[in-house]
């Protein structure tokens, strides 16, 4: 059982833990908003921005950037399955499954894409 300087030290982490979030996101709103028509606008920049952003928790974030990078570079499964896990890891099983259905309409044919689905 934790003692109650260990309880509060882990309290403390969390909202440490809740604050840094907080920062990134604000930072990635400013970055966002600066960067259009910059030069990290391309698909492979913003997929490697949005898996950032996700493993950072901050999926609404990753699934704005992963849509971006798919809308660049349509043809990119690896983008499109990571949109799908973005929306999955944000409750929203109807946009996972559209962005999925709409890869397979668009004429990709991968396994990952009906294993993800």
């Amino acid at each position: 059982m934790p003692s109650a300087s260990q309880s509060r030290a882990e309290l403390g982490n969390s909202s440490s833990a809740s604050r840094r979030r907080m920062m990134a996101a604000a930072a990635y709103r400013d970055y966002a908003a600066r960067a259009v028509g910059g030069p990290a606008q391309g698909a492979p920049a913003r997929a490697e921005l949005g898996a950032a952003l996700a493993a950072g928790g901050l999926l609404e974030e990753a699934a704005a950037e992963l849509a971006a990078s798919s809308a660049l570079d349509p043809s990119n499964v690896d983008t499109v399955v990571a949109l799908a896990r973005a929306h999955l890891n944000r409750k929203d099983i109807q946009a996972a499954g559209r962005a999925l259905e709409a890869a397979v309409a668009r004429g990709l044919e991968d396994a990952r894409l009906y294993a993800a689905l």
